[in-house]
């Protein structure tokens, strides 16, 4: 399984907006996006600098697989230095 990569507060706004996600509130640095389809929502501190990769992962799980309308493998639309991630590398399961 490979590393999350460093990504600024920014960059992952910019990759949930991109995955659906609309900006619901926020109250103070923390800014809170859902869904509109699925419902889910999560919290992205708008911090200056990286997130922790921990704070990252907890993110990811918080925003679900997206799948698309064509492919069935589930893939979060996160993009740094050109890489994408999929949801499934950072499951829950064993590895």
């Amino acid at each position: 399984m490979s590393r999350l990569p460093n990504l600024t507060a920014k960059q992952v706004r910019k990759a949930l907006l991109k995955g659906g996600f609309v900006e619901k509130h926020q109250r103070g640095s923390h800014l809170t996006l859902q869904h509109p389809v699925t419902g889910r929502h999560t919290t992205v501190p708008m911090h200056p600098g990286d997130l922790y990769r921990g704070l990252l992962k907890d993110i990811l799980k918080q925003a679900g697989p997206n799948r698309g309308a064509v492919s069935e493998t589930p893939v979060i639309p996160f993009h740094s230095e050109g890489v994408f991630f999929s949801a499934l590398a950072y499951g829950s399961h064993p590895g």
